[in-house]
C-alpha cells in the first residue's frame, strides 16, 4: 500500500484545470484561465483573491474587495503581478509553463503598452464555444491593441456588451466566463446576427499582423530563452537591425522610417533607450522589409530584394484610425455661443 501511495502524482490545491491553446495562435489568456478556474470553484473574484492567492504571496495590503478590475489587464502582461500569479498557481495547479499564457517571456522586447485595459473579444467564437460544448475562454492574442479582428469570423473583436453596453474587464468581481459581469447577458452571437463588411485592404493588414503575433506566441521555450537573451540589449539590437536594413538596400535610416510611416523622432528615442518601439511600428518596418516578426525578434534577418510602401488605406480608413473624441472647431463654435449668450446676459 506505502509503495502504491508513493507512485501517486502530488495533489494540487486547486483544480488541474488544463489551460486551452498553448504554444499556438489559439493560446489562452492568463486572466481567461483564472476567470475559468474561480467559476470551476464557484467562487467570485474576490474572495479567490483575498483567500487564496493573496495569503500565498505573503501580501498583507490587498485591494478592499480582492480585485481592482481595471488593473486586471497586467496579468496578461510582463508586469510583476504577472510574475507573482503565474508562480503562486503553478504551486496551486501543479501546472508547469502557466507562463506561457502571458507575455512575460518578452519582457526584454515589448513596450509595456501593448495589453489593452478592457476586454476584447470575438462573440461568434463564444458561440461556437457554446454550441459545440467546449470551454469558452479569450485568447491572449485578442489582449494585443493592434488585433482588431477575428480572421476566422472576419468580424471586428468587441468590448462592450451587446445588451447593456458595458465595458468589460479582463476579470470583474463577480466574472462568469461569457457573461457581461453587469446584467448578467450572454456575450456571444448566434449566426443570425448579421456581420459588417470588412474592407478587404484592412482584413489584409489584420491578417499580416495576426499571423505575425501568433507566431510570437507559438514560439517554443528554447526560442524565447533565445529572445530574452538577444534583446536583452535592447538599444544594440535595435541599432544592429536598422544599420542592416539601411545597408542592405543603400538608404538612409530618415528614409527607412518615412517609407514605414514611423516617427524618425522614434529612433532617436529607441537607440538611446528612452522608450521601446511599439509592436505596431515594428509591423510596419517588418512589413516593408517583408521580414516576419519572429525572425526579426531571433534577429534572422533574410531582407527581400525590394523594399514595398505600406497599404495606403492603414492612414486613409477610419475603421483603422482611433476616432477623436471631439471635433476641435465644432468644440470652438460651441465655446465661442456660450461666451457670446453669457456676455449678452450680463
Amino acid at each position: 500500500m506505502e509503495n502504491l501511495l508513493k507512485d501517486l502524482p502530488p495533489r494540487s490545491f486547486l483544480y488541474n484545470l488544463p489551460p486551452i491553446g498553448i504554444r499556438t495562435i489559439q493560446v489562452e489568456s492568463m486572466t481567461s484561465y483564472v476567470s475559468r478556474l474561480i467559476n470551476a470553484h464557484n467562487l467570485n473574484s474576490g474572495v479567490f483573491f483575498s483567500k487564496i492567492i493573496y495569503p500565498k504571496m505573503g501580501k498583507v495590503d490587498v485591494p478592499r474587495d480582492g480585485i481592482i478590475p481595471k488593473k486586471s489587464c497586467t496579468f496578461n502582461n510582463y508586469h510583476q503581478k504577472s510574475k507573482e500569479l503565474v508562480s503562486v498557481l503553478s504551486d496551486l495547479t501543479t501546472i508547469n509553463n502557466l507562463e506561457m499564457h502571458t507575455l512575460l517571456d518578452y519582457s526584454n522586447f515589448l513596450a509595456n503598452y501593448e495589453v489593452r485595459s478592457n476586454k476584447f473579444w470575438c462573440p461568434f467564437c463564444y458561440q461556437d464555444s457554446n454550441d459545440n460544448n467546449i470551454p469558452v475562454y479569450d485568447k491572449l492574442l485578442w489582449v494585443f491593441n493592434d488585433v482588431e479582428l477575428c480572421l476566422e469570423h472576419n468580424f471586428r473583436l468587441i468590448c462592450c456588451c451587446p445588451t447593456c453596453k458595458t465595458n468589460q474587464f479582463h476579470i470583474s468581481r463577480n466574472n462568469i466566463m461569457g457573461y457581461c459581469f453587469k446584467c448578467g447577458s450572454w456575450l456571444g452571437y448566434s449566426k443570425s446576427n448579421s456581420t459588417e463588411n470588412i474592407p478587404t485592404e484592412y482584413f489584409h493588414w489584420q491578417e499580416w499582423t495576426i499571423k505575425n503575433i501568433g507566431d510570437l506566441l507559438s514560439l517554443t521555450k528554447i526560442e524565447r530563452r533565445e529572445t530574452d537573451r538577444i534583446w536583452a540589449s535592447y538599444k544594440d539590437r535595435i541599432k544592429e537591425y536598422i544599420s542592416r536594413v539601411t545597408d542592405n538596400y543603400l538608404i538612409t535610416s530618415d528614409e527607412l522610417f518615412k517609407l514605414a510611416k514611423v516617427p524618425k523622432r522614434a529612433k532617436y528615442d529607441w537607440e538611446k533607450g528612452k522608450r521601446r518601439a511599439s509592436l505596431s511600428s515594428l509591423l510596419k518596418l517588418c512589413y516593408v522589409t517583408s521580414t516576419p516578426l519572429k525572425k526579426f525578434l531571433l534577429m534572422d534577418l533574410e531582407l527581400e530584394k525590394d523594399l514595398k510602401p505600406l497599404p495606403n488605406f492603414i492612414y486613409s480608413n477610419t475603421l483603422h484610425k482611433t476616432q477623436r473624441k471631439y471635433d476641435i472647431d465644432e468644440l470652438r463654435q460651441e465655446i465661442d455661443a456660450r461666451l457670446k449668450s453669457r456676455h449678452r446676459l450680463l
